[in-house]
């Protein structure tokens, strides 16, 4: 803290009262600006909106947390009609959908969007905790670009994002 040119302080009004920590850092003199963004990454962000269709609350708001702090429009669902009903509603660039979702199986969801948006579909990834070839395979039959196993890899998911079709 000294190499910061800070202080810190502590109090108590007394025992079982509980405690008071203050930590003062000084405010640079000047702020830098913040590096640009590489021009391929600064127009990737600039295109997608992204639907997260999660029953998971938790995977989903830490997701989306992520995905937003890199630059990304972020719209969450957390069961396959209202994730259908949204992506009916209005334009996405990018679906990440769970596969077992309640009300209506990410399959599900991806046929009737197809038949629903046909070429305006999104580009769609599959998120599932399971990874066999067969999984795959019927995602991809059902209208998935691609597939990812759960827990998502995040450096995966932003490597799938910036290699979305600029079309999309």
């Amino acid at each position: 803290m000294q190499l910061h040119g800070g202080t810190i302080q502590a109090s108590s009004p007394g025992l079982g009262r509980g405690s008071v920590f203050t930590l003062t850092l000084p405010l640079p003199a000047q702020v830098a600006p913040p590096e640009a963004l590489p021009a391929a990454h600064a127009a990737a962000l600039r295109r997608h909106r992204i639907l997260l269709v999660e029953d998971n609350r938790d995977a989903s708001d830490l997701l989306c947390m992520y995905l937003r702090s890199e630059g990304y429009t972020v719209s969450a669902a957390f069961d396959g009609p209202t994730g259908l009903a949204m992506a009916g509603a209005q334009h996405f660039d990018v679906l990440v959908c769970d596969i077992g979702l309640p009300g209506l199986n990410g399959y599900s969801l991806m046929r009737k969007l197809k038949e629903t948006l046909g070429a305006s579909t999104p580009f769609a990834i599959a998120a599932s905790g399971y990874g066999q070839q067969e999984d795959r395979v019927m995602a991809t039959a059902a209208g998935f670009d691609q597939y990812l196993v759960k827990p998502i890899d995040v450096n995966a998911i932003l490597h799938l994002l910036e290699s979305v079709p600029e079309h999309v």
